[in-house]
C-alpha cells in the first residue's frame, strides 16, 4: 500500500491556481517575441500591451488546469489507487479530468465569444453555453492526459539518476516536461489524426459538395504535429519550471502561511458580489 497523500485544501487549491497562473503569465512573455519574432525596433508600446493582453489571457487557465490536476491527482491517490503501483494510470486519469473542469470553465466563454448573433439565447437555452465542451476536450484531452502522464514518470525517474541529483527542482521539471511533452504529443497525434479523418467523413457524408483529398489531409496533420512540437511541448516545460521556480522562490513564505490562497479566494468572492450585485 503506498502512502496516503495529503487532501488538498480550498487555499492550498487556491495556491496552486494563483502559482499556477504566474507561471502561465511569464511563459506566455518569454515565448510571446519567439513566436512572433519582429526587428528590436519594431517592438513598441504597442507590442508590449499586445504580449502582456494575449499572457493575461492565457495565464488563468494554466492555472485552472493545475490546480484541478492537483486536486484530481491526489483524490485518485488517496481513494482509488496509490501513485507508487500506478505511476503512468494516476496522471493519466488526474489529467483527463482536469481537461474536462478546465473545459466547464472554458467552454461558456467560446460559446459567447463565438455566437455573438445568438448571445440573447443563451438566457433561454442556458445548455448552448456548454455546446463547446465536447470539442474541448476532445482536442485536449488526449495531450493532456498523457503529458501530464509521461511528465511525471520521467520526472520521477530524473530525481533518482545520478546526473540529475543535485539539480534544482526546476531543472528536473523542466527537463521532464519537455520530455513528457514530446513523448505526449507523439502518442497523441495517431488520436488526433483518427478524429480529423472522422470529422471529414462526417462533413463529405452530410454534404457531398465538400471533397478533401487525402493529401491535404495528410499536410494538415503534419503541420498541425510540428506545430505542437515546436510550441505546445515547450510552452508546457516551461510551465513547470516557472511553476517550480515561483513556487520555490517568490512565493514560498507566502504559500506556506497560505497568504496567496486566502487572497485569491477573497477577491475572487469579492469579484463575484461586485458583479452579482452591481447596479
Amino acid at each position: 500500500m503506498g502512502r496516503e497523500a495529503e487532501a488538498p485544501s480550498i487555499v492550498s487549491l487556491a495556491d496552486t491556481f494563483a502559482t499556477g497562473t504566474a507561471a502561465g503569465f511569464a511563459t506566455e512573455l518569454f515565448l510571446y517575441p519567439l513566436e512572433h519574432p519582429q526587428p528590436l525596433h519594431k517592438f513598441t508600446g504597442i507590442s508590449m500591451r499586445e504580449m502582456a493582453w494575449v499572457a493575461g489571457t492565457r495565464a488563468p487557465s494554466t492555472g485552472l488546469l493545475m490546480a484541478s490536476y492537483e486536486f484530481a491527482r491526489v483524490g485518485l491517490v488517496n481513494h482509488l489507487f496509490p501513485t507508487q503501483q500506478h505511476p503512468i494510470l494516476t496522471p493519466l486519469v488526474a489529467g483527463l479530468i482536469a481537461v474536462c473542469a478546465e473545459s466547464l470553465v472554458l467552454a461558456p466563454l467560446v460559446a459567447i465569444r463565438e455566437s455573438t448573433a445568438r448571445k440573447r439565447n443563451f438566457a433561454k437555452h442556458p445548455l448552448r453555453l456548454l455546446s463547446p465542451f465536447p470539442n474541448i476536450v476532445a482536442t485536449t484531452a488526449p495531450f493532456v492526459s498523457l503529458y501530464y502522464a509521461f511528465s511525471d514518470f520521467c520526472i520521477d525517474r530524473l530525481k533518482k539518476s545520478n546526473a540529475f541529483k543535485d539539480s534544482p527542482s526546476w531543472v528536473t521539471s523542466a527537463v521532464g516536461g519537455a520530455i513528457g511533452g514530446s513523448l505526449a504529443i507523439l502518442g497523441a497525434a495517431p488520436i488526433e489524426v483518427a478524429r480529423v479523418n472522422w470529422i471529414n467523413r462526417h462533413q463529405q457524408a452530410s454534404n457531398p459538395t465538400t471533397t478533401t483529398t487525402p493529401t491535404t489531409t495528410a499536410a494538415t496533420n503534419n503541420n498541425t504535429l510540428k506545430w505542437k512540437l515546436v510550441h505546445q511541448s515547450p510552452r508546457f516545460a516551461f510551465r513547470r519550471a516557472f511553476f517550480g521556480i515561483i513556487r520555490s522562490t517568490a512565493t514560498k513564505g507566502l504559500l506556506a502561511r497560505g497568504i496567496v490562497g486566502r487572497g485569491v479566494i477573497r477577491g475572487a468572492v469579492t469579484g463575484l458580489v461586485r458583479a452579482i450585485f452591481k447596479k
